[in-house]
């Protein structure tokens, strides 16, 4: 439980934390990396959005799990439109070869 209550490591120094918030907080949709990281958790399509949009779905999927392909269809709005089209093709690949 001690473990549990201690702060995550990438978010323990102001650089640290900046560097992080400059790729995912550029636009100031969640005031700090705390709440955008609370916001993945609940699963905000835009949160999700968002961090495909700055690691892909690959990595994404490799933080956050399965459901960020699962879920794509109903985030995939927030995603820039060119990123989008590119987005849903991969998906939709992904989707006839069954890896969804």
């Amino acid at each position: 439980m001690d473990e549990l209550s201690l702060p995550l490591p990438c978010l323990q120094s102001p650089e640290q934390r900046a560097a992080l918030g400059a790729g995912l907080l550029w636009d100031r949709l969640y005031p700090d990396v705390g709440s955008f990281a609370a916001a993945l958790v609940r699963g905000e399509g835009r949160a999700v959005a968002r961090l495909v949009e700055v690691y892909g779905l690959f990595l994404s999927a490799r933080m956050l799990g399965r459901s960020v392909w699962v879920c794509f269809p109903q985030y995939k709005k927030y995603l820039p439109p060119v990123l989008r089209r590119q987005l849903e093709e991969l998906w939709a690949l992904s989707s006839r070869l069954g890896w969804i």
